[in-house]
């Protein structure tokens, strides 16, 4: 028949300290295989948390850790994120986030 996604969930979200409001949702198409979204990142006071998630074809979705007082200062982590795997990432203020259309 098809699915039903639950895109936010306040409770949820509170569960992983995210408890801020949400203050806008954005869309973004990359169309070339291999095309890269560059590294992002926001300085206080405009730092945001984002939520992100690919609806069409994948991507590899990589955040570096750009808090300096942090033990993970510097490390990264990526996953894959695809319509069929329905994996979303939330990274917090202080990460950079980028990706790649695989």
């Amino acid at each position: 028949r098809g699915f039903f996604l639950r895109a936010y969930c306040k409770k949820e979200f509170e569960k992983i300290n995210v408890k801020k409001t949400i203050k806008q949702i954005n869309h973004s198409s990359t169309s070339k295989v291999g095309a890269i979204r560059g590294m992002h990142y926001q300085n206080t006071p405009y730092e945001e948390i984002k939520m992100v998630r690919c609806i069409a074809g994948e991507v590899f979705d990589v955040v570096v850790d750009l808090r300096k007082d942090s033990n993970t200062f510097l490390q990264w982590h990526g996953e894959y994120l695809n319509p069929k795997n329905f994996k979303m990432m939330v990274i917090p203020e202080g990460f950079a986030p980028g990706r790649i259309k695989a």
